[in-house]
């Protein structure tokens, strides 16, 4: 986490920065099979004597990595389709 601004008054700070949410997704057995990062920009209101945000704003996600910034992906459907052989495609 990045703070790009802080500003304190009293018992409260106001912030702002970036941010990254890791995300992993995985088969039901638990296998992971892609990961990603996607980095936010996010402001909050800090209650310094509670130790609590009250108001936490997230005001941009970037989710190009997710949507296909690869040139072998040409489609939005997620991220860069697997190229597999025919030997991993074996009948039920």
């Amino acid at each position: 986490m990045d703070l790009d601004s802080v500003r304190i008054s009293g018992t409260t700070a106001d912030v702002s920065g970036d941010a990254s949410l890791a995300v992993a997704v995985q088969t039901g057995a638990g296998e992971e099979i892609a990961s990603e990062l996607f980095p936010f920009a996010f402001s909050a209101k800090l209650d310094l004597v509670a130790q609590h945000a009250d108001d936490v704003v997230v005001l941009e996600v970037d989710l190009s990595s997710w949507y296909g910034d690869e040139p072998d992906d040409d489609d939005d459907d997620g991220p860069a389709d697997q190229v597999s052989s025919d030997e991993d495609r074996e009948p039920f």
